[in-house]
């Protein structure tokens, strides 16, 4: 990514012409207006919110410093340029998107020496693909993606950008900069303010488009509804309603490419994290309807919507706060690679979301498909489902409970010996659960999950009943109010072996590593100082963590699953001021 940045992909170069630190880019008229757009957000948080504030002191509601949006020390840096060539239904005028997607970082000088971490917030800038002028549709498009295979580093950067690749001077000229997207965690509560629920985080989403003056301009959110706005309009939403039941409409919701018409579409969402999809504030569609306003319509034609329930399901992962929320990492789904040599305890192993790394080998196929002239199967399976295989989900993958009897999720089974056991779910809603091994809990499997009380607040709902499960000797249950989402088994390492399964790793002891990081010591050194050593669930791209947990990188180079505002990177808390 470093290679591709310097030859001009850098964040302020695609918006304002200008590279830089923040406090370059925020001169610019296009980043200034997202810079803008979050500085209200914080404020109208802490208006409202008396117990909110920057830091780690009295203020339990942590914030965002935006200072580091206008900061000499901090940068949105390149973490990945996607193909999206999977995007094409979305665009009927081209071949898809390339995305390139930045996160916000720091690097600033202490009297310890310098300190150094990513920041959760990233823009993303989504580009047209149009087809090629000669004629041949997207063949063209997808042959720009197909690089030598033994390429990697410096040497794929060359070959992107020459007059072969996708990111050729030419080929990037006709690309059209249709949306610029903000995911930011705005602030933070965290387990010690909300114990049941292991914390609590909410983040803005908002998109942007360029004006004809070249301004950015708000955009309308793809496939969300404008809840407060439908609510109130009762004609609207029986609108609403009568579009979802269209053949034609419940054709493209199946496929997973419809696309929502403008005048129900918000402007502006926030998602909550943890506990996904459980989380009512998460599910604009489910706020709207309860299944029961579905029943009328006839499901029998469309397989990934086989039931009221599962078409809600189905609609609220194409709104931008449940896709966000919907086998994500602390709300986010591609995060960035850290470099090969990195060892320090705030690292990811992996650094794309469970349901990313599912979704890769259909988009490659749809990439594949293009090259050779060959029409791809576009349909994409509901968000929870991606890349499970016809023989069944892996431990941690989502399943249907066949005891719950609702033929939506009867197709979403486990692999050989898993069984579908009863994760976190609101208590009005249940159908999903997750894949587990039978009998007790595994290191790394939930020991305490929680029956959440709907509330379209995401500051509102609340644990209605706490499930326990124990955990096999000799392991324990790390809590929710030590900040682990559903208590996560754990067991001690005693100087033997892990497992294929285990690791030994170290855990933070909460309140001390608090303290430590109220005191404005080094995230590194509090670690060192607060760690208890831990055998912990092994994780890799093919291996994922389950739900609201992130594959860290331990010292050794593997990955370990931990509750992602274990690390620095992931909690806007903690952090130097940017100012």
């Amino acid at each position: 990514m470093r290679a591709l940045e310097a030859r001009g992909f850098s964040l302020g170069e695609r918006l304002d012409g200008a590279a830089g630190s923040t406090a370059v880019l925020a001169r610019g008229p296009r980043f200034r207006t997202l810079v803008q757009e979050v500085e209200a957000e914080v404020n109208a948080i802490r208006t409202a919110d008396p117990r909110s504030g920057v830091g780690i002191g009295d203020k339990p509601h942590r914030l965002l410093d935006v200072a580091w949006l206008r900061s000499p020390h901090a940068r949105f840096a390149l973490s990945a340029i996607v193909n999206r060539l999977d995007r094409a239904p979305f665009h009927p005028e081209g071949c898809g998107e390339v995305r390139l997607v930045f996160r916000l970082a720091y690097d600033r000088p202490s009297p310890a020496g310098s300190v150094a971490s990513k920041l959760p917030a990233t823009v993303s800038l989504e580009l047209v693909v149009p087809p090629a002028p000669t004629g041949g549709g997207c063949r063209e498009a997808a042959l720009s993606w197909q690089a030598p295979t033994a390429l990697s580093g410096e040497a794929l950067a060359t070959w992107l950008t020459s007059e072969e690749g996708a990111l050729s001077p030419s080929r990037v000229a006709s690309y059209r900069l249709a949306t610029v997207n903000l995911n930011v965690q705005t602030v933070r509560w965290p387990s010690t303010v909300r114990p049941t629920m292991a914390g609590h985080a909410e983040y803005l989403l908002r998109s942007f488009q360029p004006a004809p003056d070249g301004r950015l301009i708000p955009k309308l959110l793809e496939n969300t509804p404008d809840v407060a706005r439908l609510r109130a309009d009762r004609k609207l939403r029986q609108d609403l309603l009568r579009w979802i039941g269209t053949p034609e409409h419940l054709a493209a919701i199946d496929e997973g490419t419809a696309l929502l018409p403008e005048r129900f579409l918000a402007t502006r969402a926030t998602s909550v994290s943890p506990r996904g999809l459980a989380r009512r504030h998460n599910r604009p569609f489910r706020q709207l309807f309860a299944p029961r306003d579905l029943a009328s319509i006839d499901l029998a034609a469309y397989p990934s919507v086989k039931s009221p329930a599962a078409l809600l399901r189905r609609l609220d992962q194409l709104t931008c706060q449940g896709c966000h929320q919907s086998r994500s990492v602390a709300g986010f789904h591609l995060l960035g690679e850290e470099p090969d040599d990195y060892r320090g305890a705030n690292g990811l192993a992996v650094a794309f979301s469970p349901h990313l790394g599912g979704e890769l080998a259909r988009r490659a196929s749809i990439t594949a498909a293009l090259a050779e002239g060959r029409a791809p199967l576009m349909a994409a399976p509901i968000a929870e489902r991606s890349g499970i295989p016809a023989s069944g989900g892996a431990r941690h993958a989502h399943c249907g409970l066949g005891d719950a009897g609702d033929p939506g999720f009867t197709d979403w089974t486990c692999a050989p010996g898993l069984t579908c056991s009863e994760e976190d779910r609101d208590t009005e809603d249940r159908g999903v659960g997750v894949c587990t091994t039978p009998g007790g809990g595994r290191v790394g499997d939930a020991c305490e999950m929680a029956r959440i009380q709907p509330n379209d607040s995401g500051r509102r709902d609340g644990v209605a009943t706490v499930i326990k499960r124990a955990c096999l000797a000799p392991g324990a249950c790390d809590t929710n109010e030590v900040g682990f989402p559903g208590g996560m088994c754990v067991s001690a390492c005693n100087g033997a072996a892990p497992g294929e399964e285990g690791l030994c790793g170290g855990i933070p002891v909460l309140t001390a590593f608090n303290g430590c990081l109220a005191r404005h010591l080094p995230f590194e050194q509090c670690i060192a100082e607060t760690v208890q050593p831990a055998q912990l669930a092994a994780c890799d791209a093919n291996r994922p963590c389950r739900d609201d947990y992130v594959c860290a990188r331990t010292p050794s180079g593997g990955g370990a699953c931990m509750p992602p505002y274990f690390l620095f990177q992931l909690r806007v808390d903690g952090h130097p001021t940017g100012g």
